[in-house]
C-alpha cells in the first residue's frame, strides 16, 4: 500500500464541498427555469444582477424607468407652450427673467390701474404692469372733496359708499361735477391709450359749469386740496 492510497480517503474528509453546493444551486435554478418553460428572451433577464434583490426592488426600478420616459414625453410636448410663455414680458423687470420668462405668469394678466393724487400736484401718473397696456375708453375718474371723511380721500373709484357719504353730508360737495370730462377723455386717448405708462396733466381740468365757483378757489372743497382719482383697465395683447 502506497502513501497515495492512504491519503485519498483522508483527503475526502477534509476537502471542501463549496463548489458542489454552488453547482447544485445553479442546477436547481436551471431546473426551475426549464420547468417553467421560459422563453429565451426571458432567460436572458435571469442574469440581471438586481434579480437577487427581490421583486420589490425590480418593480421600483421599472417604475422609475416608466416615469422617466413619461416626463421626457411631457417635456417634448410642452416645448410649444414654453415658446408662447417666452413671448410675454410680465417678468421682464425681474432678475430671474432668463428663467421665469418660460413660466405661465410671464404672459401677464388683465388688471386695473388705480391712482389718486392731490390736485395741487398738477399731474397724475398712470402705470400698468409690464406686458399690458391701458384701455382708456373704459377709464373712470373723479374728484373727492377735501372735506370728505379721511377713509374716502384716497379712493380711486367713486363707489356707492362714497356717493352715500356725499349725499348724507350736506357740507360735502360732489367735486366730480367740476371736471371737464371731454378734455380729460381727450388727454387719456392721446397720452395713455395702448401704452403701459403715461403722465396726465391736471391743470385746467376743472370748470365751474354754472356751479359755485368758490369751490374751486385755493380754500374751496374742490380746489388744490381735493383729490383726483382714476381707474383704468390694463389689458394684455391678444
Amino acid at each position: 500500500m502506497t502513501l497515495e492510497d492512504v491519503w485519498k480517503p483522508l483527503g475526502r474528509c477534509f476537502k471542501s464541498n463549496k463548489k458542489e453546493k454552488i453547482r447544485f444551486r445553479n442546477a436547481l435554478k436551471s431546473a426551475i427555469i426549464d420547468d417553467l418553460k421560459l422563453l429565451k428572451r426571458e432567460q436572458k433577464h435571469s442574469t440581471d444582477p438586481f434579480l437577487s434583490l427581490g421583486f420589490g426592488i425590480l418593480s421600483y426600478l421599472d417604475m422609475l424607468k416608466s416615469l422617466s420616459g413619461l416626463f421626457i414625453m411631457i417635456t417634448i410636448f410642452c416645448i410649444p407652450l414654453f415658446y408662447i410663455y417666452g413671448t410675454g414680458e410680465a417678468f421682464s423687470n425681474e432678475r430671474s427673467f432668463p428663467v421665469s420668462r418660460f413660466m405661465l405668469g410671464n404672459i401677464g394678466a388683465s388688471t386695473m390701474a388705480c391712482v389718486h393724487e392731490s390736485m395741487r400736484d398738477g399731474k397724475l401718473e398712470l402705470t400698468c404692469p409690464p406686458g399690458s397696456f391701458h384701455d382708456s375708453s373704459h377709464a373712470t375718474f373723479g374728484m373727492i372733496s377735501s372735506e370728505i371723511d379721511a377713509k374716502f380721500k384716497h379712493s380711486c373709484l367713486q363707489t356707492g359708499e362714497l356717493d352715500e357719504e356725499i349725499a348724507s353730508n350736506s357740507d360735502v360737495y360732489n367735486c366730480t361735477s367740476f371736471i371737464d370730462h371731454t378734455k380729460m377723455n381727450n388727454q387719456l386717448s392721446t397720452e395713455c391709450h395702448g401704452k403701459d405708462s403715461c403722465l396726465l396733466s391736471l391743470h385746467g381740468m376743472t370748470k365751474s359749469f354754472g356751479r359755485d365757483p368758490s369751490m374751486l378757489k385755493p380754500n374751496g372743497q374742490c380746489g388744490p386740496l381735493a383729490n383726483f382719482f382714476m381707474q383704468a383697465p390694463c389689458l394684455i395683447p391678444h
